[in-house]
């Protein structure tokens, strides 16, 4: 008997020996959050979450923009939009904007060459001052609240260096008066839904976080620290922002359990016992976090103080705790997760914010080549063809696979055009940027199993090209990488690339490069524009 307690003894203190002396690698990786951000000043009574907008714009301020145009902006999450007698009253006083200059200044330049060759040539720059006056006062049927946005103040616009004096004066000529006054109108409404939604607003978010799993597969605990990073993901892919909590707490128990173990099973004071105990002590804050639990939230984030690996995380969990369980007392619950409520029942019928009616014509057809959104751009197709069209600017960076533009037709009458990705070679925009098409599948794409999941063309904007890997970005969101002997791209915010980000970047080398091969697996290089540019170019100048 004695025999069997001494080896047993024996084998658990060499597992644990072993443990330390294996690698303490940790990888992140995200989960699914959803939530209900939680107002400032909350309006507690739910029959008094209803607000009404009145403006009192200036004509001569709003003449270009459609009738209501302010009125139909104004939005407010959890709240109930009314004509008239609402709880909270929007009241907006906007004057005008006045212009005080618009100069182009030049500036001679010259450089001079090795062989003593002198070169000329001169820099022209836009610059445009105006003043805006104006505000938006936000007042309650009961007094409780009085807040007053002012939007008075000198302003100063400037383009970019252009070396010829047309591109500057065409700079000058798309910022009229006109063009500044409505985008006065639009940058007030963006500030003011941004304030009331901070003050008042109940806005529903989704995002993710990043949570620590051990990736070391030699360490005794790597496949028990997976499979329960898998139960929390699986547990978060189903939070809402209106279902209670009570179901996902229960399970993912097991999980949190799970990390609470590592915190007595590895009481080293070496630094991989230390790491260890940190990502489960990282993991267990931010899951009670999402959970609403603040008060473990702070317990975990002292923890990690305590622990003396990466403090910093530790502070500001304890910072996070410290504001929840204030908004917490500010709105009377123990809770982000709730039915939120947003109606309409105005009877306002504004127009589309790129489509304004002409000032002394307010049945005139939209016409792009007036409206401040839209420039003028070219489509190249593969056959070669050149096709001028108008194209709204504050689209472009969320161009998918399909680009509308407005074209001219027989008659001269501007009409809209759709464009696949895959019949464009280059879109050529007013600002002199360009846009690519090439195969990939996106980041959601890529993780469907759907028989439609397939590579398919989109736009994208080149950031960097060389001749061996050119990187491209999508949506202002993605980066997709494509070596040129390929016939698609590969979106390095899919799964496959999220999971095993390195492996994919070696690959990309073949059986060239060795030394750069062994830089890719010592974690040189990560996941984003700059990182992977470096790649690239370690790439252009190795030798095989």
């Amino acid at each position: 008997m004695k025999k069997n307690i001494f080896f047993l003894t024996f084998i658990s203190l060499l597992s644990l020996y072993i443990a330390k002396a294996q690698s303490t690698d940790i990888d992140k990786e995200p989960i699914e959050i959803s939530y209900v951000r939680l107002p400032d000043k909350p309006v507690l009574n739910d029959a008094n979450r209803t607000f009404s907008v009145l403006s009192l714009n200036s004509q001569v301020l709003t003449q270009s923009l459609p009738e209501l145009y302010f009125e139909s902006e104004i939005k407010l999450s959890g709240f109930t939009k009314l004509n008239n007698d609402a709880f909270i009253a929007i009241q907006s006083k906007l004057i005008d904007v006045t212009l005080i200059s618009n100069d182009i200044n030049s500036t001679p330049k010259s450089r001079t060459d090795d062989d003593g060759k002198v070169t000329r040539w001169t820099e022209y720059k836009t610059i445009i001052k105006y003043r805006t006056e104006g505000s938006v006062t936000v007042t309650s049927a009961d007094q409780s609240i009085n807040e007053v946005f002012t939007f008075n103040g000198n302003k100063t616009k400037s383009s970019k260096v252009f070396d010829n004096y047309e591109s500057a004066r065409a700079f000058r000529n798309s910022n009229s008066i006109k063009t500044l006054r409505i985008n006065f109108i639009k940058s007030v409404i963006s500030t003011v839904n941004s304030r009331i939604s901070s003050l008042f607003g109940y806005k529903e978010i989704k995002s993710k976080k990043n949570l620590w799993v051990l990736d070391s597969k030699k360490h005794p605990e790597y496949e028990n620290h997976k499979a329960n990073f898998k139960i929390v993901e699986k547990a978060f892919s189903k939070m809402k922002s209106y279902e209670s909590l009570d179901n996902l707490k229960i399970e993912v128990k097991p999980a949190l359990e799970y990390y609470k173990s590592i915190l007595s099973k590895y009481e080293g004071k070496d630094r991989k016992s230390k790491k260890l105990r940190y990502a489960s002590l990282y993991n267990l804050g931010w899951i009670n976090y999402y959970l609403d639990n603040p008060d473990e939230t702070a317990t975990y984030g002292a923890k990690i103080i305590e622990n003396d690996y990466d403090k910093s995380d530790g502070k500001s969990l304890d910072k996070k705790a410290i504001k929840l369980r204030d908004v917490f007392a500010t709105n009377k619950t123990d809770t982000r997760h709730l039915n939120v409520l947003t109606e309409d029942k105005t009877d306002y019928y504004g127009a589309s914010s790129n489509q304004f009616m002409d000032a002394n014509d307010p049945n005139k057809p939209f016409d792009p080549k007036t409206d401040p959104d839209y420039s003028l751009s070219f489509v190249i197709t593969n056959s070669g063809d050149t096709i001028p069209g108008y194209i709204n600017m504050k689209k472009i960076d969320k161009l998918a696979g399909i680009l509308k533009t407005y074209v001219k037709d027989l008659e001269g009458k501007p009409v809209l055009r759709n464009f696949g990705a895959h019949e464009v070679n280059t879109l050529v925009l007013g600002n002199g940027e360009k846009r690519y098409t090439l195969p990939f599948k996106e980041a959601d794409d890529a993780v469907t199993m759907s028989s439609f999941d397939r590579a398919s063309y989109k736009y994208v904007k080149r950031i960097y090209a060389s001749k061996k890997i050119n990187l491209y970005e999508y949506q202002s969101r993605e980066l997709i990488i494509k070596k040129n002997t390929d016939k698609k791209g590969y979106s390095t915010s899919g799964s496959g690339w999220l999971m095993a980000f390195r492996k994919k970047l070696g690959n990309l080398l073949g059986e060239d490069c060795p030394e750069l091969k062994e830089r890719v697996k010592e974690k040189e290089f990560e996941n984003n524009a700059n990182s992977i540019i470096e790649f690239i170019k370690a790439y252009e100048n190795c030798e095989k």
